[in-house]
């Protein structure tokens, strides 16, 4: 039994080495996804934020009609709605149409004049929901 003692000492070495690449390998992934998870996410949040007051400036402006204001809103909210793409692919399948809908839900509502003011406070409720979906993802 002893000269066996070696090869199986050697054997548990070898599956100690890939275990300990394979673990580290995956923690590495991990640390890198949720780098870039953040990356993504931040980035919407400041250009959805940068929407935002932009369409505010232009909801305001009295020389505009409607339909011009539609397009700078529309105008406005196309790179943040572009990124959102982006944002969909670092977020679990099951969270991604509700995110989907959230962003698409905000431009729409800014884009709808016949709600007034209130059309403020509702886009800034959709704006926490996606801050909640993004928090429960990192």
């Amino acid at each position: 039994m002893a000269p066996i003692d070696p090869y199986i000492a050697g054997l548990f070495t070898l599956l100690g080495v890939f275990t300990g690449a394979w673990v580290s390998r995956n923690t590495e992934r991990e640390k890198w996804l949720r780098a870039e998870r953040a990356k993504a996410f931040a980035d919407f949040l400041r250009l959805i934020d940068k929407a935002f007051g932009k369409s505010v400036d232009v909801l305001h402006t009295p020389t505009m009609d409607g339909l011009q204001k539609a397009i700078e809103v529309t105008k406005a909210y196309s790179i943040p709605l572009n990124h959102a793409r982006i944002v969909r692919l670092y977020l679990p399948i099951a969270k991604r149409e509700e995110f989907e809908k959230l962003a698409q839900c905000i431009w729409s509502l800014h884009a709808t004049e016949d709600l007034g003011d209130k059309r403020i406070i509702q886009v800034e409720e959709k704006l926490k929901e996606i801050q909640r979906l993004f928090e429960g993802c990192l």
